[in-house]
C-alpha cells in the first residue's frame, strides 16, 4: 500500500447530516498516564456514537501524538500503548462515508516530512494527512489547521524541512531536561505549564514555597538555642545576684522577642525580594496569558467568516473555546493532557501551581443548521505539597466532563 502525499491544504465535501469529532493536543505517548486514559476512555465513547450517523468526520487536529518529547518517540509506540483509542478510530474509517484526517500540529511535525510515520498513521488509523483541513458546504466553509503558525516560537518556516527546528523544540528537548535533571523534584511538572511565558514565576514560587517557607523551621533554631541560653544565664544572675525572678523573666521575654523580630524581619525581606522578582518576571515574548492565548486565531476566523466561511477551529494553545462570531464561529478543541495551572494564594503570597489533567473537544452535526458542542472537564492530580495546599486561596475540584457550551448557526 503506497503512502498518500501529505496535503498543504485537504479539501472533503461535507454532507447533510455529517458528524464531526474534533480532537487535538492529546500528546500521546509510549506510556500510558492517567491523562491518556481518560481520552482513550472518553474519546472513545464519544466515537462510538458518532459511528450511528450515516456521515462522520474525525478531525484529529495535531499534536496528537508527542514526537518531542521522550525516548525515541514515534507514532507506533503511542498507538500501540493506546489500543482502544486506535481501534475506535480505525473502526470508524472502515464505515463507508466515514473518514479520519490527521492535520499535523508542532509536536508531531516529524509527519510533514518521515516516510515511517506517514506510513503509520496511514496503517493505524486509516487516516489522511495535511497541514490544514477545509470542510466545504453550499453555506461556506469551515477551517481547520493545529494554530501552531499563530505562536512564533512554535511556528516552522517550511514544515516539510526535517531541519526546521522552532525554539519550542529546543526547550522541550534540550533546556526542559537539563533544568528537570538538575533541580528534581523542585520543579517538578514545568514541561506541563499551561503558560509557558509563567516559567520565571513558576520557578520563583516553587523556590518560595519549597525552599524557603518550607526551610523556614531553621530559623526556630537559633530562637530556640537564645532561649534556653538566657534561661541559663538568667537562672545564674538569679542566685548570684538575687534580682527578682519576675525582672529576669521579664528579661529573657523581651530579648527573646527582640530575636524574634529580627528573624521575622529576615523572612519578610526575602518575601519581599521574591515578590519583587515574581513582578518583574516578564518571561519569554508571547501572546500573553490565558483566554489570550486564542485571540489570533479568533481574528483570522473573523476574517474568513467576512469572506463567506463558517468558521475556523484550532488546537494548540490548550485553551478550550466556543464563540459566535456574527454568522460564523470560532472554535478551540482544546486539549487531553496534564496542566500545571497557576492559582492565588492567600495574605497576598505568590501563586501557587495545581496539577489538572484536562481534557476537551468539539463535536459538530452539519445539518439544516450547523449544531456545535463543546465537551470539557478535568480532575485534580495535585502534586502539591501541604504547605502549598494550606496557601492555595482556591479549593479545587474535579469538573466532570461534560457539555460545556453549545450554539447553533443558522444556514
Amino acid at each position: 500500500m503506497g503512502i498518500r502525499p501529505v496535503s498543504n491544504t485537504l479539501r472533503a465535501n461535507l454532507e447533510p447530516g455529517t458528524w464531526v469529532l474534533v480532537a487535538s493536543d492529546l500528546h500521546l505517548a509510549a506510556n500510558t498516564t492517567s491523562a491518556s486514559k481518560t481520552v482513550e476512555r472518553e474519546l472513545c465513547k464519544a466515537i462510538n456514537e458518532g459511528s450511528k450517523y450515516e456521515h462522520g468526520i474525525i478531525v484529529l487536529n495535531g499534536d496528537i501524538i508527542e514526537l518531542w518529547a521522550g525516548e525515541r518517540p514515534s507514532i507506533a509506540k503511542a498507538l500501540k500503548a493506546h489500543p482502544e483509542f486506535t481501534k475506535a478510530v480505525a473502526e470508524f474509517a472502515k464505515l463507508p462515508k466515514h473518514q479520519v484526517f490527521f492535520v499535523i500540529g508542532n509536536h508531531d511535525g516529524k509527519l510533514g516530512w518521515d516516510k515511517t510515520s506517514q506510513k503509520d498513521v496511514q496503517k493505524y488509523l486509516s487516516a489522511r494527512l495535511c497541514f490544514s483541513l477545509e470542510l466545504t458546504s453550499p453555506q461556506g466553509s469551515i477551517l481547520f489547521e493545529h494554530g501552531h503558525r499563530f505562536d512564533p516560537d512554535n511556528s516552522f518556516e517550511d514544515p516539510r524541512d526535517p531541519y526546521d527546528k522552532p525554539f519550542g523544540q529546543y526547550l522541550v528537548q534540550q533546556a526542559l531536561p537539563l533544568v528537570k535533571e538538575s533541580q528534581g523534584k523542585l520543579l517538578a511538572g514545568i514541561d506541563h505549564l499551561a503558560e509557558p511565558h509563567q516559567f520565571p514565576k513558576f520557578v520563583a514560587s516553587r523556590v518560595m514555597y519549597r525552599e524557603i517557607l518550607n526551610r523556614s523551621w531553621w530559623l526556630l533554631i537559633p530562637i530556640l538555642i537564645t532561649l534556653i541560653g538566657r534561661i541559663i544565664v538568667g537562672l545564674g544572675i538569679y542566685q548570684i545576684s538575687g534580682i527578682d525572678s519576675k525582672h529576669i523573666l521579664e528579661i529573657i521575654i523581651l530579648t527573646e522577642l527582640a530575636v524574634f523580630i529580627n528573624v521575622a524581619f529576615i523572612v519578610l525581606v526575602l518575601g519581599l525580594i521574591l515578590q519583587n522578582i515574581l513582578k518583574r518576571a516578564k518571561g519569554v515574548p508571547g501572546q500573553g496569558a490565558g483566554i489570550h492565548h486564542n485571540d489570533p486565531p479568533r481574528d483570522e476566523a473573523k476574517q474568513q467568516i467576512h469572506k463567506g466561511n463558517l468558521g475556523v477551529i484550532t488546537g494548540h494553545t490548550h485553551r478550550p473555546e466556543l464563540t459566535k462570531i456574527e454568522h460564523g464561529f470560532y472554535a478551540n478543541s482544546g486539549c487531553g493532557t496534564k496542566m500545571i495551572m497557576a492559582s492565588k494564594a492567600k495574605f497576598g503570597l505568590p501563586k501557587t501551581y495545581i496539577a489538572k489533567n484536562q481534557l476537551s473537544w468539539l463535536e459538530l452535526v452539519y445539518a439544516d443548521n450547523l449544531d456545535i458542542k463543546l465537551f470539557s472537564g478535568y480532575h485534580v492530580v495535585g502534586e502539591q505539597t501541604r504547605l502549598e495546599q494550606s496557601l492555595t486561596k482556591k479549593r479545587h475540584s474535579e469538573q466532570p466532563i461534560g457539555l460545556h457550551k453549545h450554539i447553533t448557526i443558522e444556514l
